[in-house]
């Protein structure tokens, strides 16, 4: 049976966040659709998540908008 008050750490609180390098990742998803070659060659890139942050986060820097 699951605990009902489980003793709730900082350290525990920690760990429950998503983390993208030493920044948390927000709780929000924000969903992009792409042409079929583009989502094949995504899908064969093993960390596909972290490819498209970086390559999102690098265009948004170069842009000024980060």
């Amino acid at each position: 049976m699951a605990n009902s008050n489980p003793i709730q750490t900082p350290e525990f609180k920690a760990q429950q966040v998503p983390k993208y390098g030493d920044q948390a990742l927000s709780s929000k998803v924000v969903g992009t659709r792409y042409p079929v070659d583009v989502d094949a060659a995504l899908r064969q890139i093993a960390d596909h998540q972290g490819y498209i942050r970086k390559a999102v986060e690098e265009k948004l820097r170069a842009d000024g908008l980060l």
